[in-house]
């Protein structure tokens, strides 16, 4: 299971509130072709994980990407007064 802390659920809420093109739609997150993570908006799919924060769906995990960050953590980094999202192990 992936954790996220409330901070990072506050910049989520933002930024999907910025993203939501359509109603029901929610971040998710995917695998880039780097091999590192970004979000995209989608719609909840089956097995997804599902990040809740203040009763509203924030953050969709596909069942791959749940099992490949087990254990995980998403939280905020300050960068240059900018509250950044990252994933610890």
């Amino acid at each position: 299971m992936v954790t996220v802390t409330d901070q990072a659920a506050v910049v989520l809420r933002a930024t999907l509130a910025q993203a939501r093109t359509q109603p029901g739609q929610t971040l998710r997150l995917v695998l880039s072709p780097d091999g590192g993570f970004g979000l995209g908006v989608d719609q909840k799919r089956d097995g997804d994980q599902v990040v809740i924060a203040h009763g509203e769906n924030i953050l969709l995990i596909a069942p791959d990407v749940a099992e490949a960050l087990d254990g995980a953590t998403i939280e905020t980094q300050n960068t240059d007064g900018r509250q950044k999202i990252v994933i610890s192990p």
